[in-house]
């Protein structure tokens, strides 16, 4: 390795652990020859992975990286790309990974031409696994679950991804490592969704299935199959799939994503100003044009009786709040809308949720953990804080609780009765049983059910110190753009009063 490279590695977790022969490592280094080549501040890129043998790459590679789940490379990288779109942002992923179980991920992002640069490493099968079929696997090949031969047809990635919208897209070899590299570095600054097929050889499992001898003759049969682009259109139908095209097979100029959402925002600040309504979710995060606006706003909003704080003497370092009903009912809404106005008050939160096989209907539960430091966890398992919005919520949560946790109850759509015979035949007993009528004050303010989701998120303002109801009404009103903040303002003051009100 030569000495300029070494940087971009992590020495603590060399030699790598892929097989002798494998040439995942080849292309690793190409990629890092394109990065040093280009002079990209380390510190600026960001690597992603999936599951699979060339996911393995970001273990070795001293960059940011993050190693995801399978097939969700793509999803992850959107999501990082979306919020630092300054950072280049690259996503390591393998034929099975990226083709199979990441097919749709790879076709959505090519269609939003996001700033991404995607090397996908072909090497025709599920290596990490055994040596099954993968999407890529030719005809006739010899594989583990294919002992007499796949007779599957293979994906043409490279033209899937021109066919979805990618605006960058390339193939190359493994034996051909100059060019490999050049269209890597040509990839990575292009601005747009680029996708790089890196087509690799697997010795230890398809080599051997299909007895191609050594890695080195592997690597000279790629040489021998492998057509540059210009050249293939000289090749008969019958020549053409017994070759690997390769070289830059598609570039186009389009519209990049983070861009344009980015010109988007532009247009709601400006709809905004023009309103004189709320500004967008920047406020209170560093945008002094923005805080003025909404510090504006605020003054014209003296007759919303917005309470000022929580309930005193409910400071805690750590809030474990879990809002349960019926899909439907907006919980995951406002535990959505209770992580933002935590965030805006400088809080950590993290938000998870899950619903049954219905939407509308059944079970729904969110979990919001807001904590001053960082938590290692995602889900609540006791709640301090727990919401029961329906007959489901109570048989399914309702014992989920600390021994001081809170328990705020809708009385009109549970019967206190039942609520009290349930906890009377537990062990662990809440500290608080609160009876509020959430849904029968969202339908005096908005003339139906939806709205008690809010007046619940109010209610869990006032009994904690996490949230303001500033932050909250911020948040909400950028969620229900078309309902006056008036009214989402007394939904919350509403809120208030039940949490206030004498049991």
């Amino acid at each position: 390795m030569r000495d300029a490279l070494k940087p971009y590695f992590r020495p603590q977790y060399l030699p790598h652990i892929w097989c002798p022969g494998c040439s995942n490592g080849i292309t690793t280094r190409c990629l890092v020859e394109a990065i040093e080549k280009l002079g990209l501040d380390p510190d600026q890129v960001v690597i992603v992975s999936g599951i699979g043998c060339s996911s393995r790459a970001t273990g070795y590679l001293n960059f940011h990286t993050v190693h995801t789940t399978h097939g969700r490379a793509i999803a992850f990288a959107t999501g990082i790309k979306l919020a630092r779109p300054e950072m280049k942002v690259i996503v390591i992923t393998g034929d099975g990974d990226g083709a199979a179980i990441g097919g749709n991920h790879l076709i959505h992002a090519a269609r939003r031409n996001i700033d991404l640069t995607v090397v996908l490493y072909n090497n025709s099968i599920y290596g990490m696994t055994g040596g099954q079929s993968s999407p890529l696997s030719p005809p006739g090949a010899k594989l583990t679950t294919s002992p007499w031969g796949h007779i599957e047809p293979q994906f043409d990635t490279a033209q899937l991804a021109v066919g979805a919208g990618a605006t960058f897209v390339a193939r190359q070899t493994v034996y051909h490592v100059r060019q490999l590299t050049e269209l890597l570095a040509k990839g990575i600054t292009h601005n747009g969704f680029s996708f790089i097929e890196a087509v690799s050889i697997c010795p230890v499992h398809f080599g051997r299935q299909n007895k191609l001898g050594t890695p080195g003759e592997m690597l000279l049969k790629l040489k021998s199959m492998a057509v540059p682009v210009e050249k293939a259109a000289t090749l008969s139908a019958e020549e053409k799939p017994s070759r690997i095209i390769t070289g830059l097979l598609h570039q186009t100029i389009a519209g990049e994503f983070c861009h344009n959402v980015a010109l988007t925002n532009e247009k709601a600040k400006l709809a905004v100003k023009r309103k004189n309504a709320l500004p967008t979710s920047k406020a209170h995060l560093g945008d002094p044009e923005l805080q003025k606006v909404y510090d504006e706003f605020l003054k014209t909003a003296d007759d919303w009786q917005l309470p000022a704080t929580a309930i005193p003497g409910k400071k805690r370092s750590c809030w474990e709040i879990r809002l349960a009903g019926r899909g439907g009912q907006g919980i995951i809404t406002a535990a959505i809308l209770l992580a933002k106005a935590a965030i805006m008050k400088g809080n950590n939160a993290v938000q998870t949720h899950s619903y049954g096989p219905e939407m509308r209907g059944g079970y729904s539960r969110a979990d919001v953990i807001i904590m001053e430091g960082t938590t290692d966890y995602p889900e609540v398992l006791d709640a301090d804080l727990l919401v029961l919005m329906s007959p489901e919520s109570l048989e399914r949560y309702g014992q989920k609780i600390k021994r001081s946790a809170t328990v705020i109850v809708d009385e009109t759509s549970l019967s206190p009765t039942k609520v009290k015979e349930f906890y009377a035949g537990l062990e662990r007993q809440p500290q608080r049983v609160m009876f509020r009528p959430i849904t029968g004050r969202a339908r005096e303010i908005f003339g139906r059910n939806q709205g008690a989701n809010l007046i619940a998120a109010g209610m869990l303002t006032a009994l904690t110190d996490a949230a303001t109801f500033e932050g909250l009404l911020v948040a909400a009103s950028i969620q229900f753009p078309t309902t006056p903040s008036r009214t989402i303002s007394q939904a919350l003051e509403t809120g208030y009063l039940l949490a206030t009100a004498a049991d």
